[in-house]
């Protein structure tokens, strides 16, 4: 058994709120009032899409959102709540709303961090830093190119690469940064997360980890534990620390389509997901893991193409 716990900003980056009995979960202003009463004056927000995930219960049903700093539209004053209510047997209703300058008042005080204040309540809300460079543990192939980290909501965290020849990404986990789970052993070539699900090769020859698998009934319900697909680091994109646009056009069939953040330039609230990885029920749905070991060579451009599943691109 392989251990790699450590301490970590959140694992996963869900924060649990006291229940409200009474609110009426169909009403978005209801919920954000009680979200926005529950938070830390000083609130950290990890993930690097700048989502604040949180979970309460709400009456007879679990409520599971976020509130949004959207990179687009905080500095217009704009701060966004989506959430789901669930009740037994898997039903659940979707919400959101975005509050604006005649909602609350959320100002810019430096780069990452903002103030909100919304009725007689006033909140600090700061974004985690990211480090633009890359995991110095983590060894790139000829023809590699690192893209830039993510902070996954699942608390771990992510180095995304591109390979040109085969337009392909692979998730590599930062193992400079804390890992707060625990990598057990499956085969020969996988690690399997204990809590999070996922499943990682070990790339030896590389000395890293690629995310090769996530587990479908996380990736259903929308958890935490989803995979990092849409968790991009908006803030460096920003700064111009770093450059999602070239690899994002030379993957895409139609590079005209997406902004510098990968979103639909006619839709904005669309965003390209990144998922060179499978999602399965079963561990055994990873045998085609060791199916590109045996009928590729180890470590050739076609191995990584089969394990990101980009060979028919």
């Amino acid at each position: 058994m392989i251990l790699l716990l450590a301490a970590a900003a959140c694992f996963p980056c869900v924060q649990p709120m006291a229940p409200a009995t009474s609110l009426d979960p169909a009403d978005p202003a209801a919920v954000f009032r009680h979200v926005f009463s529950q938070l830390p004056q000083e609130t950290i927000i990890y993930p690097s899409e700048n989502h604040y995930y949180f979970v309460f219960k709400g009456g007879r049903e679990e409520i599971h959102g976020n509130l949004w700093l959207d990179v687009g539209a905080r500095d217009r004053g704009q701060l966004t709540i989506s959430y789901a209510t669930y009740r037994g047997g898997g039903r659940y209703q979707a919400y959101g709303r975005t509050f604006g300058p005649r909602d609350l008042t959320l100002t810019r005080l430096q780069p990452l961090l903002y103030r909100a204040t919304y009725g007689s309540r006033t909140v600090r809300f700061r974004l985690h830093k990211l480090v633009a460079r890359p995991p110095a543990s983590m060894k790139l192939r000829p023809g590699e190119v690192y893209v830039g980290p993510s902070f996954d909501d699942s608390g771990l965290q992510f180095a995304l690469v591109y390979f040109k020849r085969y337009r392909h990404f692979h998730w590599v986990l930062d193992q400079d940064r804390p890992v707060p789970d625990t990598l057990v052993p499956h085969g020969a070539y996988l690690l399997v997360g204990r809590t999070s699900k996922f499943v990682f090769y070990r790339d030896a020859s590389q000395n890293r980890l690629i995310l090769a698998g996530v587990s479908a009934k996380e990736a259903i319900g929308n958890s935490p534990f989803d995979g990092p697909f849409d968790q991009l680091p908006d803030n460096l994109i920003e700064a111009g620390e770093v450059d999602l646009l070239t690899p994002l056009s030379a993957y895409m069939d139609d590079p005209k389509s997406i902004d510098r953040f990968g979103r639909s330039v006619n839709s904005p609230a669309i965003r390209t997901s990144i998922q060179p990885y499978m999602t399965y029920e079963k561990l055994r749905d990873l045998d085609w893991v060791a199916d590109c070991e045996k009928s590729r060579q180890p470590s050739s451009d076609e191995f990584y193409a089969c394990l990101a599943n980009a060979e028919e691109r």
